[in-house]
């Protein structure tokens, strides 16, 4: 008993130690000069640590799946997008898993599988397959099933690439007043004993999550200093890219169907920078535009517009759309509200585009 004793103490403390390793970056930020972001950036630090718990060691036992929700207003990951509602599910590549539920109406269901993100500084894969929900064959009713792994069946089946660790499904909504959210479980098919908690395993899992809390702080602060390269600009390039490329930890794992544009916006002032998105020639399922701060989390879209989608946005006479990112009401439509701050994160994501044209910014 002692000795299982002094080996959850010790994790303890390395867990300990990590949130502070992670405090100690958060506050070595360039971007902590600034009150709003330097008061953010340290309720970024409690909101990763309670994410990476439950994530891992509440949630993290691949044969007792859990399709969860795994962000929201409160819990917020590495650029998220306040259309989309996502959700996440640790899986093991040799057992068999059955993925159901009703479709909702949602724009979009992309699932991705990718490899293990909590494993710190072993290499990671990144994104292992990808798939659209609606490639499957689905009954006109809305329900469905696919298995994952195992044996091929005779419905929809996913076989699962040996290093996949992970689901992670993006329902993406053009308007969540009018479109029914899907609702979806995961079950494991093979039988297993139910679980007892032990020393080592939750030892381990503590660890992993110290491992999870530190890749996350370090890619979103990186993240964001690559965009002091682009301010009041606007690039980027496709998730299959990144995810082909294996391009760092946590940007392998993009969604393949997406195409990424990012950014910082630097204003004085009483100036506005406009952006104008020229007509898409070809078919596309979505664009969203989101305001995020240093520290990537979306701003609080709950009271401000920091978000604007392709059929939220009013187009312009020549079939494109025109934004405008700014601290105070413009007058003009499409107003992106920074809430009175000065500089911050722009992110543009496309699902299913071909060649989507590059926007033009402009200081006002």
């Amino acid at each position: 008993m002692r000795d299982n004793a002094d080996k959850l103490e010790q994790a303890f403390g390395r867990w300990i130690k990590t949130q502070r390793q992670a405090f100690d970056i958060m506050r070595g930020a360039a971007a902590t000069d600034r009150e709003e972001d330097l008061v953010e950036g340290h309720r970024w630090i409690t909101r990763i640590s309670r994410l990476v718990l439950d994530w891992v060691v509440e949630r993290g036992d691949p044969l007792r799946p859990v399709l969860f929700r795994s962000q929201d207003e409160y819990n917020k990951l590495m650029g998220d997008n306040p259309d989309v509602t996502y959700h996440f599910c640790v899986l093991d590549p040799g057992r068999t898993y059955r993925l159901h539920g009703r479709r909702g109406g949602a724009s979009y269901l992309g699932l991705t599988f990718g490899s293990d993100i909590f494993g710190g500084n072993e290499r990671l894969g990144g994104t292992t397959a990808q798939y659209d929900l609606d490639s499957f064959d689905l009954p006109a009713d809305g329900d469905f099933e696919v298995t994952l792994g195992g044996p091929a069946t005779a419905g929809n089946h996913v076989e699962l690439p040996p290093d996949t660790a992970h689901l992670a499904i993006r329902e993406t909504f053009h308007d969540r007043g009018t479109q029914q959210p899907a609702s979806m479980a995961v079950d494991l098919l093979d039988p297993v004993d139910p679980p007892r908690l032990d020393t080592d395993s939750f030892a381990r899992s503590l660890d992993r999550a110290g491992n999870f809390m530190l890749t996350i702080v370090n890619m979103c602060l990186q993240t964001y200093e690559m965009t002091g390269m682009l301010v009041n600009q606007m690039a980027g390039a496709s998730g299959e890219s990144h995810a082909e490329k294996d391009q760092g930890e946590m940007s392998g794992h993009s969604n393949a169907d997406m195409h990424y544009m990012g950014g910082r916006f630097r204003l004085e002032a009483g100036e506005a920078l406009e952006i104008k998105i020229p007509p898409v020639e070809k078919p596309f399922t979505y664009w969203g535009l989101t305001l995020l701060n240093p520290w990537l989390e979306s701003y609080d879209y709950r009271f401000r517009r920091i978000s604007m989608n392709d059929r939220q946005a009013r187009r312009d006479a020549d079939g494109g759309w025109t934004l405008v990112v700014a601290a105070e009401d413009p007058g003009r439509p499409n107003w992106l509200d920074t809430g009175g701050r000065s500089e911050g994160m722009m992110l543009l994501r496309w699902i299913q585009v071909i060649d989507p044209p590059q926007p033009v910014c402009s200081l006002l």
